[in-house]
């Protein structure tokens, strides 16, 4: 069955590759788009010679497809269809480029410099985001010195993956106004990975933004920072109206892991939402503070959460290594492995505990016996 299945699907291949060279344009097309989505390293070079077809509807496929490939052989071609004449084929092939470059593709810096003075917007901000996967330092000043002509987000993005601080003024720059969402988020997030001290005051600020999603980047931000003038308007945030902002907000107290943030964290135990319940569990077991276990002990006894909360809190339990967490979860422990496939019938167990009958959530139940005694062997050394 496996050689029938291979031998079929390289006749495919051979099939698309062939109609590559095929005198009709609309054949041709479709051949670049189907090998495309085939995903098979064969067809790398004879996508890679299509960046070369007459027509530019098949070079701009050939490109497309490349870029669903990501095979690196593409990238020196793709450079050179950077510079075609059609706006398609450019934007195709930097977006492909976007996707297949890293670190190691310093040859890509100075052509892609030179597509962000490209005179279409959509090819200077895929060849921002591009430099931004380089991170090469040559990319600073030309970002800097084009700001103001290519698309803001992307060049904000391209100076905060590349890490350096030659972008903070600008960046901060761009805090001051609440004009654009996107760029404010984007400079919000470029700050937070830039990891300079200059931006926890303007970050603080923009908690208090009328944009959801630039108060939830501004959270990440400063978690990432580390500084702990952040951790009372943080703290204050706890209590935004949006689940992702309160989300975020619990993550980056996590981060600056100060003991101020115990109390507020426990409360966020009782969001309405389990993904913020998640991240307050995640936090409190960052800052391993003993005043955080019984609450995450009435996580792990409440059989009405969400099994991931549960099964991270019982993590988190062995992560902070108290003894009071041993009894519970030893409870817990018991109740468990009699749902799971591999418990037998016991006499000595009273009829209404023996195990159920396998169905579709044994596995976790199985999945969560492996949680908690880890937990409590993690807790036992400890002592």
């Amino acid at each position: 069955m496996e050689n029938n299945k291979y031998s079929r699907e390289k006749e495919a291949v051979e099939k698309h590759v062939q109609a590559l060279k095929h005198e009709d344009p609309n054949v041709r097309l479709k051949a670049a788009e189907a090998l495309g989505w085939i995903k098979d390293e064969r067809v790398v070079e004879p996508l890679i010679q299509a960046l070369n077809d007459e027509d530019k509807n098949i070079r701009t496929a050939a490109a497309w497809a490349l870029g669903v490939i990501r095979d690196r052989r593409a990238v020196e071609p793709l450079l050179k269809a950077i510079k075609d004449e059609d706006e398609s084929v450019r934007y195709n092939a930097v977006t492909a480029l976007g996707k297949i470059v890293d670190g190691r593709d310093v040859v890509a810096v100075e052509p892609l410099l030179q597509a962000l003075k490209d005179k279409s917007w959509l090819v200077q901000r895929h060849a921002a985001w591009a430099l931004g996967k380089i991170k090469d330092k040559r990319a600073v000043e030309p970002l800097i010195q084009e700001y103001e002509n290519i698309p803001s987000s992307a060049a904000a993005s391209a100076l905060g993956e590349i890490g350096d601080k030659r972008a903070v003024e600008l960046l901060l720059g761009e805090l001051e106004e609440e004009y654009e969402e996107e760029i404010l988020n984007t400079a919000a997030v470029a700050l937070g990975k830039l990891g300079d001290v200059r931006a926890v005051e303007p970050l603080i600020l923009k908690l208090e933004s009328r944009f959801r999603g630039v108060r939830a980047s501004a959270a990440q931000a400063l978690g990432e920072l580390g500084d702990v003038r952040a951790v009372e308007p943080l703290i204050q945030t706890l209590n935004d109206a949006y689940p992702d902002v309160r989300e975020a907000t619990a993550q980056a107290l996590g981060e600056l892991g100060d003991v101020r943030a115990v109390e507020p964290l426990k409360q966020a135990l009782k969001d309405e939402y389990s993904q913020v319940r998640k991240e307050a569990v995640e936090s409190l077991a960052k800052i391993k503070d003993s005043r955080g276990v019984n609450a995450l002990i009435k996580v792990v006894l409440n059989r009405e959460e969400n099994v991931d909360v549960r099964m991270r809190a019982i993590q988190a339990l062995g992560e902070i290594g108290d003894e009071r967490a041993l009894e519970p979860l030893n409870e817990v422990l018991d109740e468990e492995y009699f749902q799971t496939p591999y418990a037998r019938y016991d006499p000595s167990i009273p009829l209404a505990r023996q195990p159920v009958k396998e169905d579709e959530t044994s596995h976790i139940h199985e999945e969560m016996v492996e949680v908690i005694r880890e937990a409590i062997q993690r807790i036992e050394k400890s002592l």
